[in-house]
């Protein structure tokens, strides 16, 4: 004889009664309109029931997320539910023993408050299988770094955030997701993100990809500075990037110029192009920085105190302040009419040249590149180069503070970063100070 029932539907049907059901650990978003056939053996002298379960389920969205607890009391009480595992994209059964509780009133009083508050757990987002107890833990990583796209979007839109800095992290925020999408990376929500998992995305970088221990390290800054965003919103629960050590670096590529070979491109450029000649002096005696160049404007200039103030909106350290003028910058100026523009032009627009329209950061380094390869200067000779090669000079004819000065830094060591070997500033007191031995 075989009988068939729909399961939690009313039925008279004494099979039906009996209780049998299906597994807790359903997919999560369906509601059972499952076909059951009972199949009743009466060849032997005891009669089988077997159930065949025939698939026939639709789709519900955010129904049977969790099943409410219930309390067992018997030899071993204890409470259970089911709550979503995003992992499995199934149910998974929970308990909790009471055994700790006495029987009777005690421990019925206890199962009360303990049901009561897990439901309510339950209802506000809470699951028990997600490492980190975090609110948002079950957003999808695709979604909050859209979010954290968003936000910075919004940041460098009210100037909170450089454009440069901007285009760095979103250049960052591009790379990790090209690889999660071609690695196939199997992790979909943000209680996922571990230290296991930006451990193995900086070796990407460095492996894979083939970048230098710098550059991985600079990815390195920028996920810790992602997952403390992750924090705040309380996608994640702690910053996991702060196991993760930064590697050592080899020495930087970039290198100053040599005093012959910076006398070589000074006559080359008196010859050939002053404007340019302008810019690489504000470079080597004034340590302003392309990005910064480039909204120098005549009225900034304060000829009789001989300093150009840089505005904080667009200065690297926020700080508004004046930088001194060389003599030669002023000179030259002087030599190429630059103070007859009006004060709003800018010192460098297109060709270098003052004008009412701005230039742009790149024209700089574009330049240097065709004129490095003119003067056969080595690649580790760069534009910021002469940076370098300024501080150098500095450090030995006014001493470290003027250099720290100028290079507007807030210690000796940030201006140490641009020196190397013998031309590192050094600590006097070290030379006098008296030991215990």
């Amino acid at each position: 004889m075989f009988e068939s029932c729909l399961r939690n539907q009313n039925t008279d049907n004494p099979v039906c009664k009996g209780g049998v059901s299906l597994s807790e650990r359903e997919t999560p978003g369906q509601y059972s309109d499952t076909l059951l056939t009972i199949a009743v053996d009466e060849s032997g002298s005891n009669k089988k029931i077997m159930a065949y379960k025939s698939t026939r389920s639709r789709t519900v969205n955010n129904m049977l997320l969790f099943t409410p607890p219930t309390f067992h009391n018997g030899k071993e009480p204890y409470i259970s539910f089911s709550a979503y595992d995003p992992a499995t994209g199934r149910r998974k059964r929970k308990k909790y023993m009471l055994t700790r509780f006495k029987a009777g009133r005690e421990r019925d009083f206890a199962a009360a408050q303990i049901i009561a508050n897990i439901y309510n757990r339950l209802a506000q987002g809470w699951n028990p299988w997600m490492e980190n107890d975090n609110i948002r833990g079950h957003v999808t990583i695709s979604e909050a770094f859209d979010r954290y796209g968003k936000y910075i979007n919004q940041m460098e839109r009210k100037g909170s955030l450089k454009h440069k800095t901007w285009l760095d992290y979103s250049s960052r925020l591009r790379i990790l997701m090209y690889y999660m999408e071609t690695n196939r990376i199997d992790i979909m929500y943000c209680y996922q993100l571990n230290i296991t998992f930006f451990v193995d995305f900086l070796d990407y970088v460095l492996l894979d990809r083939d970048d230098t221990a710098r550059t991985r390290n600079n990815h390195r800054t920028w996920l810790s500075t992602l997952c403390t965003w992750l924090v705040q919103h309380q996608y994640m629960a702690s910053n996991p990037i702060a196991n993760i050590p930064m590697l050592r670096e080899d020495e930087k590529f970039r290198q100053p110029l040599s005093p012959t070979d910076l006398h070589l491109l000074k006559a080359h450029l008196e010859r050939t192009n002053k404007h340019y000649l302008l810019a690489v002096y504000f470079m080597y005696y004034t340590a302003i920085r392309p990005s910064e160049l480039v909204h120098l404007r005549i009225r900034d200039i304060d000829v009789k105190s001989q300093t150009i103030y840089m505005y904080g909106a667009h200065s690297k350290n926020r700080r508004g302040e004046p930088v001194i003028l060389n003599d030669r910058i002023l000179r030259l100026m002087i030599e190429l009419e630059t103070f007859s523009h009006h004060g709003g032009c800018f010192i460098f627009g297109p060709g270098f040249m003052p004008g009412e329209q701005q230039g742009y950061a790149a024209m700089f380094r574009n330049e240097w590149f065709r004129l490095r390869e003119r003067l056969g200067f080595p690649r580790s000779y760069q534009f910021y180069s002469l940076k370098d090669s300024g501080l150098r000079d500095l450090v030995r004819a006014e001493g470290a503070q003027a250099a720290r000065d100028q290079a507007r830094h807030r210690d000796v060591s940030t201006t140490n970063k641009y020196l190397q070997g013998r031309d590192k500033v050094l600590n006097e007191g070290t030379k006098h100070f008296e030991g215990e031995l």
